[in-house]
């Protein structure tokens, strides 16, 4: 059986004036937390139970283009 995965999309509030250079945390449409260190943020999404279903982002800084 083919399991179809389709990641939330990152919703306009994640910019990079606001969340420049860190690892946003997004599940549902809704950014759930944030961490420049992935690691520190990996664990506090599992203590929470979410760590498998939160898409993670890493968000450039203004100016970068990801092409």
């Amino acid at each position: 059986m083919k399991e179809i995965v389709r990641p939330s999309p990152i919703p306009p509030s994640v910019t990079g004036e606001k969340y420049a250079e860190e690892w946003v945390a997004i599940l549902r449409r809704r950014v759930v937390d944030h961490d420049r260190d992935l690691e520190l943020l990996w664990a506090r999404l599992a203590r929470r139970g979410i760590a498998e279903q939160a898409l993670l982002y890493n968000v450039p800084r203004p100016g970068v283009i990801l092409v």
